[in-house]
């Protein structure tokens, strides 16, 4: 392996500057040119929508319910201190 990186992690982080430079100017040129790839490869590989999926939404919502939920009970173990 070396001193090269997993790949997973740097996809992550480039797709995350592509997604940026593309929120921040606008278009896919410039996204394209600051990742090093072609047009077309940028918005296929890069480009990823910023919108919360509904079941993605739902899925969050639900696991936060869990969370509450569970809350007093956690309190209600925790030894008070005088």
């Amino acid at each position: 392996m070396g001193l090269i990186p997993h790949r997973h992690g740097w996809y992550s982080l480039t797709r995350f500057h592509g997604t940026q430079v593309h929120e921040q100017v606008g278009n896919s040129d410039t996204m394209s040119k600051a990742l090093g790839n072609s047009k077309a490869v940028a918005d296929k590989h890069y480009l990823k929508t910023t919108e919360v999926l509904p079941n993605v939404r739902i899925a969050v919502n639900d696991a936060m319910r869990g969370l509450t939920s569970v809350q007093p009970l956690y309190n209600q173990n925790i030894p008070q201190t005088r």
